[in-house]
């Protein structure tokens, strides 16, 4: 077993919550606690897909990417001939 320090007014705001899903405060904490080392490791995920993602775009390294719109146009400029 673990001890935890915990604002007043956020364990007020726990038990609030636990009594309205009819849970304990340990059920809601653990949950809470949970989905927040999940969302870590999902971002921590995303941002090394972004970066390898970003390693495909190495064309554009001296420009930004260009709008979806601008190459919509040009792709339609260069067809339409």
């Amino acid at each position: 077993m673990t001890t935890l320090s915990i604002n007043k007014d956020l364990l007020e705001q726990i038990n609030a919550e636990a009594q309205n899903e009819a849970r304990s405060v340990t059920e809601v904490i653990s949950d809470a606690i949970s989905s927040y080392i999940q969302k870590k490791r999902k971002n921590k995920a995303i941002a090394i897909s972004n970066n390898s993602f970003m390693d495909f775009y190495g064309i554009f390294k001296d420009k930004p990417i260009p709008d979806k719109l601008e190459l919509r146009k040009e792709f339609h400029e260069k067809n339409s001939h």
